[in-house]
């Protein structure tokens, strides 16, 4: 049976509990790997036990997850919010949320979560590393395209074709020259790792560019680089610095 790797975050110890409770005797393909009452315990946890699955609830103390989820380089588990709080779905599934289930959880309610998340987790590993690895080697024979999974099977596109990735959440968005968007189901260091020996360089936590692309590297406002197709993009102040000095031909970029 699949093991959904699990953390719950709740400040209320009652409901924490009750939840576990609730997953031990109902949901047996959960494991649950950690638990937090605090913000700065879930980031730590979440940062060692690369959990797939997290059960967050809206307020913490005197704050928000959002400020925890904020503060993440990348969203690269699945997420079910547990709250009191009706306030906040929208917010909650613009992070792509599986669920959103209200206090008191019910048992079919948090069963039909966990269903879907299992599904999402079989279908993201049937497209396993392996898999793409498999498809990307044979494709390469010919021409270097990278394999991107889609809904029904898989998008061939070659890397000069890209120009730039943005994370979003555990997602990707592949944005071409063909002004055409892919949103893919890996995280961006996923293909940070495939893209890089094609001149492709990790500018910000959440922007992957390809270098032959780059128009401009600004500096104002804590500096933006702006691409051939006119697009602003955020960079790290340390990245920033490592592109100028490259362009200057003062060093190598760091890839």
């Amino acid at each position: 049976m699949l093991k959904i790797r699990t953390i719950i975050v709740d400040d209320e110890n009652n409901s924490l509990e009750a939840l576990n409770i609730l997953l031990l005797k109902f949901c047996p393909e959960v494991a649950i790997i950690g638990k937090a009452e605090n913000l700065k315990k879930a980031k730590k946890l979440i940062d060692i036990k690369k959990p797939d699955l997290v059960f967050l609830d809206i307020h913490i103390r005197d704050d928000t997850i959002f400020t925890l989820l904020d503060s993440l380089k990348e969203i690269d588990f699945e997420i079910i919010f547990v709250t009191g709080d009706e306030g906040f779905a929208l917010k909650a599934f613009s992070l792509k949320a599986t669920d959103y289930l209200l206090k008191p959880v019910s048992i079919s309610g948090l069963q039909d979560a966990i269903r879907r998340i299992q599904e999402k987790i079989i279908y993201n590993r049937s497209i396993s590393d392996l898999t793409k690895d498999q498809v990307d080697q044979n494709v390469n024979k010919g021409a270097p395209k990278i394999a991107f999974p889609i809904q029904n099977g898989f998008r061939l596109v070659e890397p000069h074709e890209i120009t730039h990735l943005i994370a979003d959440g555990s997602y990707t968005n592949i944005h071409c020259t063909n002004l055409n968007t892919l949103l893919v189901s890996r995280n961006l260091k996923h293909y940070e790792v495939k893209l890089k020996k094609y001149g492709f360089f990790r500018v910000h936590p959440s922007v992957l560019i390809n270098l032959r692309y780059l128009r401009e590297i600004n500096r104002q406002d804590g500096g933006f680089l702006i691409m051939d197709n006119n697009k602003t993009l955020p960079v790290s102040n340390y990245r920033r610095k490592e592109l100028e000095d490259w362009i200057k031909g003062d060093k190598s970029i760091n890839q």
